[in-house]
Formats: C-alpha cells, structure tokens, sequence
C-alpha cells in the first residue's frame, strides 16, 4: 500500500498515513497539535524511470550511484 503524506494547514505539523488507494481522496483526520482537519500533499516517488528502467535511491550499489 502507498504511503501518503498528510500536513495541517493551521500549524504546519506533518504525518505519513499508509491507504489503499481508493481510500487516499476519503479518508480525513485531525492534527494532534491543534486539532485543525489535516489535508494530503503531494510526496516523491519511491522510483524514478531513468534510461528505461526503472531506479530506487533505496537500492545503490555504490555510493553516488543510481
């Protein structure tokens, strides 16, 4: 399941919240810090396509590599 990041509008305080995708646009919670409705934000790949197949900074073979 992806993980989407969620960020009050009031406050600035930020949590990563793991849905299924067809729950992502419904699902609503409150800040803890002050209580506001807390919106989701757009969040970076977890792999980029690059040259045609696809690359994970997760998974470097040597430091500096892709």
């Amino acid at each position: 399941m992806p993980r989407y990041r969620f960020v009050c509008s009031e406050c600035e305080e930020e949590r990563e919240v793991t849905l299924p995708v067809e729950c992502r646009d419904e699902w609503t919670d409150k800040c803890t810090c002050c209580g506001e409705f807390i919106e989701r934000r757009p969040t970076v790949p977890m792999a980029v396509l690059w040259d045609g197949k696809f690359h994970s900074p997760w998974n470097k073979k040597e430091e500096g590599e892709w």
